[in-house]
């Protein structure tokens, strides 16, 4: 978030666009940084760098969206677009951020 009703946006095709949030949504639809959101581009002055947010999904339309191959397979929806579009390429699996923790059951019980 930017402030002023702007956020900026890393889209599927690796761009990043400063996105303005439609006043019908403004102050009535919260997003936080791991949301997927749909873009309208802004075709007006040949900018590639401008969009408008149109709709923010929730986590049931983004799952159909993945299962219809409309989003690529490598975004984790419970942690929005992570893994592709990471600077960091030496992670282990291919630039994929491993960000998750497993316990054993000793140590949750010691939790």
């Amino acid at each position: 978030m930017c402030g002023n009703g702007r956020c900026e946006a890393k889209c599927i095709d690796g761009v990043t666009r400063m996105c303005y949030i439609r006043g019908k949504m403004h102050k009535k639809v919260w997003i936080s940084a791991v949301d997927i959101i749909l873009v309208g581009l802004r075709m007006d002055m040949d900018n590639d760098t401008k969009a408008d947010v149109i709709h923010k999904y929730t986590l049931d339309e983004a799952r159909f969206l993945k299962g219809c191959g409309e989003l690529p397979r490598d975004v984790r929806l419970s942690e929005g677009i992570a893994g592709r579009f990471d600077d960091d390429s030496d992670h282990e699996g291919g630039g994929v951020a491993n960000d998750y923790f497993e316990f054993g059951d000793d140590e949750i019980d010691r939790l």
